[in-house]
Formats: C-alpha cells, sequence, structure tokens
C-alpha cells in the first residue's frame, strides 16, 4: 500500500548513514542519490531525505537539496521514524 505525503504533500526518503561502517557502501549510496536527484527522478519538491546514523555529515545534494541529518535516537524513536517512511 502507498502511504500518502505527508502534511507538506512530501514522502520521506530513509538512508542508513553510517560513513565509517564501510559494509554499508555509505558513499556508493550517496553518489546515487545525487545522481537521482540531478536527474529528477528523486525530485526535490516531492521527497524529504532522511540521512540516518551515526557520524552524519553536513552535506548539500545537487540543486541545493539539503537531507534531514537524524542521530541519536532511542529504539523507540527510531522504530516510530522508521515507520513513518516511504521508501530506503
Amino acid at each position: 500500500m502507498l502511504r500518502q505525503p505527508d502534511a507538506s504533500g512530501r514522502r520521506n526518503l530513509f538512508f542508513y548513514a553510517r560513513p565509517h561502517n564501510l559494509r554499508n557502501l555509505f558513499n556508493t549510496g550517496l553518489e546515487a542519490l545525487a545522481a537521482a536527484i540531478a536527474a529528477g527522478t528523486l525530485h526535490p519538491a516531492e521527497w524529504t531525505i532522511h540521512l540516518v546514523g551515526k557520524d552524519v555529515p553536513d552535506l548539500i545534494f545537487p540543486r541545493g537539496v539539503r537531507p534531514r541529518r537524524v542521530e541519536g535516537l532511542s529504539w523507540t524513536d527510531y522504530h516510530t521514524l522508521v515507520a513513518s517512511m516511504d521508501a530506503g
């Protein structure tokens, strides 16, 4: 079932952001997101990107997109956040 956009009309994309865990392919994922934004596949007016993890860098994607950085959540808050996502 497709979730409805949030109150702003945007959907939420979860990106597991742990740059120091090499097995997570952090940089490869950032490159894929940047390419999707640049190509218009992931349109900034339709999506909020959430970088969720530890040691999340402050960065700006193409087209001036600033992702929401999320760190230090309790397990309860983490589960609540994950449940609010549309894609990951």
